[in-house]
């Protein structure tokens, strides 16, 4: 996935377009077995309406969704970061945009946009 900007610390947008309809992708985004497949921690299940806990590690963790409007639109809170997906039909597939947001810029970095990457990727990888 691409990095095309960062509109200021801490908050980083990837934009990429993928061979396949929004629901496909909206699917490997919340699915507790797609997430199984690239999310970083142990989803306990998937992620729908109200929040949603992992096991990172032998640390639980809860997330909070925000938004849930399948298949375009998914807004949750996961650590310090809230992770924004948006998911246009476009020609032959789909655009997916990610904008993350670090809660404080003085505990992340753009120098953490590599590790939002490879597990951006991974799931991308999984829809591919």
């Amino acid at each position: 996935m691409k990095r095309i900007a960062i509109e200021r610390e801490g908050v980083h947008t990837y934009v990429r377009h993928l061979p396949h309809a929004p629901a496909k992708v909206f699917r490997a985004l919340t699915n507790e077995a797609e997430l199984r497949a690239w999310f970083p921690a142990k989803v306990a299940r998937g992620i729908g309406e109200g929040s949603f806990v992992v096991d990172d590690g032998g640390v639980t963790r809860e997330g909070r969704v925000l938004v849930f409007e399948p298949p375009h639109r998914l807004e949750y809170t996961f650590g310090n970061e809230t992770l924004r997906w948006r998911i246009a039909e476009a020609p032959g597939g789909s655009v997916i945009v990610l904008v993350t947001e670090e809660a404080s810029a003085t505990e992340t970095s753009a120098n953490d946009a590599p590790a939002n990457d490879t597990t951006t990727k991974a799931m991308l990888a999984r829809v591919a």
